[in-house]
């Protein structure tokens, strides 16, 4: 899998994403994605 994004801010290992779509493939894509990363964001235990 291949993204284009730029990156907005950054907190050590953690960084704000902007994701760059050139058509509604592209953007259907990135939706899944950012989904399928604040699942694994949920399972994150916060210390």
């Amino acid at each position: 899998m291949t993204f284009r994004c730029f990156v907005r801010n950054r907190d050590g290992n953690c960084y704000g994403l902007e994701f760059i779509t050139e058509n509604d493939e592209d953007y259907r894509k990135s939706g899944e994605l950012q989904a399928g990363l604040a699942a694994m964001n949920d399972l994150v235990p916060v210390s």
